[in-house]
């Protein structure tokens, strides 16, 4: 009894979150800038035929469009956590 009102917590837990990222489009927008920043940072970084350009341009570029994907999650993770309407 005590893991099926576990779990039914861990439900409401998601679906509050799911409703939170529902209703704010901002939200929405932020977790989907991260992972597309984040996702062209390291692609740019592993990748070398991308670009075509040296070692030290490839990284420095892959590695600014990583940290400002992480900033985007850091936004998003604060603007979930911040919100109160679910």
């Amino acid at each position: 009894m005590i893991m099926i009102l576990q779990f039914k917590d861990d439900m409401n837990k998601r679906n509050d979150f799911f409703r939170k990222l529902n209703t704010s489009p901002v939200l929405l927008w932020n977790a989907l800038a991260a992972i597309i920043f984040i996702g062209l940072g390291l692609a740019i970084v592993i990748v070398p035929s991308l670009t075509g350009s040296d070692m030290r341009l490839r990284i420095g570029l892959g590695g600014i469009l990583t940290v400002y994907g992480l900033f985007r999650f850091w936004t998003f993770y604060n603007g979930v956590k911040d919100r109160d309407d679910a």
